[in-house]
């Protein structure tokens, strides 16, 4: 029997066609397992990320309650440690404060009524924490709980434990994998009704379509998958063109969503940990990190920095005879009236970088410290000495106390 060019064309489209269809359910499925695998990877991160985030943001917040709440717990000022306590819990997911003094009874849990006042705490997490003298990390699967040593110089005289909720963060990843999974399996539907396209169409579309899965396809999910290695490393500040319609359109936004949320979530972790509540300046948790970078800063431009040191005298008369409120007030003005005299007493060679890199910070109390930097800071911080002095002396606003002078 004679084989003609007929046949033996339709026979080589036939098998080119087969292989063809070999080659795209080979690479169809291998795709698969790679794409789904790169999903899994991304959110098994953005997880292990949102963890530590929420461990560090803890962390951060008990190491600033511990600071402010050492003295009150020293003297038991009920109502100082109540009002720093609320304040906490009114914060994030934060979902619980709890003092406790070097007995383990409580001392504050952050309510009104303080109804657990004097117990000893028997929750799950209460034998570690009452014996801890470090900083402790305690999680369960729906809370993070850190605790955190108050002492006054070598003596423990309690601690503070800080809750974090999981569940507020882990409903919002549910949320995101689900959205994930939609996009996934529109995707799948898609691409198998392009497989399914006829044999003739793949062969003559096969190059074609080859180049719009690497560029459309392929690539958006290589960008993907580096931005999560970015976020990893913590730059949560990433670009990301999301100006397509389809799902890996859809999906790209969410990632953008997903980036923007935790780099929220960061800053505001950041602010909490090295920004003063009352008075908005840096704290001491600031000045100590920042000093190191100004010491660097001046050997590298040949400059010079100064420090000041401000403290309020009598101060605490205010806090006696007018009340704490008064005093915070007092307080958030002497804050203003210390950046308005350093910006005054900047002279015009100094740099913005410069500018930027220097600090106003509350010490602690009614104690201030401001670092300056600059070619001529000696003249420049006897400068601003007097202009703070002189910015003092000035009346006060009703707003901020009912005395009129210092």
């Amino acid at each position: 029997m004679r084989m003609g060019l007929s046949l033996r064309l339709t026979m080589v489209m036939a098998l080119s066609l087969a292989a063809v269809g070999l080659v795209a359910i080979v690479g169809w499925l291998a795709y698969q397992r790679a794409f789904h695998g790169m999903v899994r990877s991304n959110l098994d991160t953005i997880s292990a990320e949102n963890d530590e985030s929420q461990v560090r943001q803890g962390k951060a917040a008990a190491r600033l309650l511990a600071e402010q709440l050492a003295n009150p717990v020293y003297f038991l000022d009920l109502g100082v440690i109540g009002r720093i306590t609320s304040a906490a819990v009114e914060q994030g997911d934060v979902a619980y404060v709890i003092v406790f003094d070097a007995e383990g009874s409580v001392l504050h849990d952050g309510t009104e009524d303080i109804g657990t006042f004097g117990q000893s705490m028997n929750d799950e997490f209460a034998t570690r924490a009452n014996t801890s003298s470090a900083t402790l990390v305690q999680t369960s699967e729906k809370l993070v709980d850190i605790t955190q040593p108050l002492a006054l110089g070598s003596e423990r005289i309690g601690g503070v434990r800080v809750g974090m909720s999981r569940i507020p963060a882990r409903a919002g990843l549910a949320k995101v994998e689900r959205d994930l999974v939609g996009r996934v399996r529109d995707l799948d539907r898609s691409t198998r009704v392009a497989l399914a396209w006829p044999l003739v169409g793949i062969l003559m579309l096969a190059g074609f379509i080859s180049f719009l899965a690497l560029r459309k396809v392929v690539q958006p999910l290589r960008e993907l998958a580096d931005h999560a290695r970015e976020i990893e490393q913590g730059r949560f500040k990433i670009n990301i063109d999301a100006r397509r319609t389809d799902e890996i359109g859809d999906l790209q936004k969410a990632f953008s969503r997903m980036s923007n949320s935790l780099g929220d979530y960061d800053r505001q972790i950041r602010a909490l940990a090295y920004r003063d509540a009352l008075t908005g300046l840096g704290n001491r948790l600031a000045l100590r990190d920042s000093l190191p970078r100004v010491l660097e800063q001046v050997r590298e431009e040949s400059s010079r920095a100064a420090l000041l040191f401000v403290d309020l005298d009598d101060f605490k008369r205010v806090n006696d005879t007018l009340g704490h409120e008064s005093g915070d007030r007092v307080l958030v003005q002497v804050a203003e009236r210390i950046v308005r005299a350093q910006d005054e007493s900047r002279v015009e060679e100094l740099t913005r970088r410069q500018a930027d890199d220097e600090l106003a910070a509350r010490f602690g109390g009614d104690e201030f410290v401001v670092v300056l930097i600059g070619k001529d800071v000696r003249e420049r911080a006897r400068r601003m000495a007097q202009l703070t002095l002189d910015l003092l002396r000035l009346p006060w606003q009703p707003k901020y106390a009912r005395w009129c002078s210092m």
